[in-house]
């Protein structure tokens, strides 16, 4: 028991300072912390797994590793499908890498979370036209 509360403690800290380092922008050091504290498998609250996992792809989109980022992000959705900030990082890292009709699907969970946020209709008409346009330039390559 004593062991699984030091394991315990050992996560909140290595948390608190990878969110720390995320705050100094010091992006390789919070990894470092978040990938250590997050290898313990220990049963934490959905929650607390998902601002893990959510605070980790946000490093990864700061050190342009997008893909990585929506796999943390589908990680922490999945744990916590109700938290609006999660998809909108999702739908940026997806814009990123031109997967607009993902961008666009997390859009409009976005919208359902937060419907008083007038700039996610804003963003979303934005991606419908990215992606018009794109498909628009591909037919022209054909």
């Amino acid at each position: 028991m004593t062991f699984i509360m030091n394991k315990f403690f050992q996560f909140k800290d290595l948390y608190t300072k990878a969110v720390h380092f995320y705050e100094i922008d010091a992006y390789l050091s919070c990894l470092a912390h978040i990938n250590e504290a997050l290898s313990f498998e220990l049963p934490l609250s959905e929650i607390r797994l998902s601002e893990a996992f959510e605070l980790r792809g946000l490093v990864k989109m700061q050190l342009n590793q997008y893909l990585s980022s929506i796999i943390d992000f589908n990680k922490a959705i999945e744990l916590n499908p109700e938290n609006g900030s999660i998809y909108y990082y999702r739908y940026l890292a997806h814009s990123v890498l031109s997967q607009y009709e993902e961008a666009i699907k997390d859009c409009k969970k976005l919208i359902d979370l937060e419907p008083e946020n007038e700039s996610h209709q804003k963003n979303l008409n934005s991606l419908k036209e990215i992606f018009r346009l794109n498909q628009r330039f591909k037919n022209l390559k054909e």
